[in-house]
């Protein structure tokens, strides 16, 4: 009764599992990067670029300005551009992103605090002696 009801699970070969499958898809993505590289370099600063330019107020132009004219000109030399100085453009400018991380901490932090389960909103003492 028991060996019909319960089946044990075929073993899956190295290359079945999803880690196979995340590493192929990486690799996969590494090698079109490498293959399309002055494709990749162009659109990650034409990207990169617009969003400085979205950010770049009065006050801040002094700052912003060099970045901008430095992704403008890596995008504009897009096919003779490395892999070391398409690093070091994307290091001096990719902190960008980071804005965008700001509401996202936000709204979190709010959602956490508001949520019930939290010990110092439960109805009834929550400690190691309760338990």
């Amino acid at each position: 009764m028991w060996g019909i009801a319960m089946q044990n699970r075929q073993s899956q070969g190295a290359w079945e599992g999803e880690q196979a499958q995340m590493l192929l898809a990486l690799c996969a993505a590494v090698l079109l990067c490498w293959m399309f590289f002055d494709i990749f370099v162009y659109w990650t600063t034409w990207t990169l670029y617009w969003l400085w330019k979205m950010v770049d107020f009065p006050f801040i132009h002094a700052w912003a300005g060099g970045k901008i004219n430095l992704l403008a000109d890596v995008a504009n030399h897009a096919k003779a551009v490395t892999l070391d100085e398409w690093l070091e453009v994307m290091n001096a400018t990719s902190g960008i992103l980071l804005l965008f991380l700001i509401p996202l901490v936000i709204v979190s932090s709010w959602g956490l605090a508001q949520h019930p389960v939290l010990p110092f909103r439960s109805k009834r003492l929550v400690n190691i002696h309760t338990l």
